[in-house]
């Protein structure tokens, strides 16, 4: 970045002498200010011409060598994970408000599928009951987590 600031502030340097030093009067003195402007603005837009050339040929910008060593990172996986938790606590939520548990006697685990955000969807329901709600009816719990969320999914009633 350093060295495009010097460019152009010699640019703009050479710019002002041959503009102090041409003719005042009379078409050379024209041209050679039109001539230095041209020179002056393609030295401030190059980095844009070669930016489309290239994404990593502006100033600052990383090159291929520099990514080789950072892992991949899957935001989509990330997401994915974290949807799992979040519609997890909602089932555990509303299953526990709908059959008059506490909320510390069940345990729900999900897991979501799906290629992109379009896609997602439960593909798989773990539920855990202790304590009062071990006397809970398994196949009840299913069906209202299936009318509820996804009738595709597999839902799976445990007792411990």
């Amino acid at each position: 970045m350093s060295a495009y600031m010097t460019s152009v502030l010699a640019c703009a340097a050479v710019t002002a002498l041959c503009a102090i030093m041409s003719p005042e009067d009379g078409t050379t003195g024209k041209y050679i200010k039109y001539i230095s402007g041209i020179v002056s603005l393609s030295v401030i837009v190059s980095p844009l011409l070669s930016a489309l050339r290239s994404p990593h040929a502006l100033p600052g910008m990383p090159d291929a060598e520099t990514y080789a060593g950072y892992e991949t990172y899957d935001i989509f996986a990330e997401l994915l994970k974290k949807a799992e938790g979040d519609v997890a606590e909602t089932i555990k939520h509303d299953a526990a408000r709908a059959f008059g548990l506490k909320e510390d006697d069940i345990s729900v685990t999900v897991s979501l599928s799906g290629e992109d955000m379009s896609d997602v969807r439960i593909s798989y329901v773990a539920v855990s009951l202790t304590g009062d709600a071990v006397w809970t009816d398994a196949a009840e719990l299913e069906r209202y987590i299936k009318e509820n969320y996804d009738k595709e999914a597999e839902v799976g009633v445990f007792y411990e």
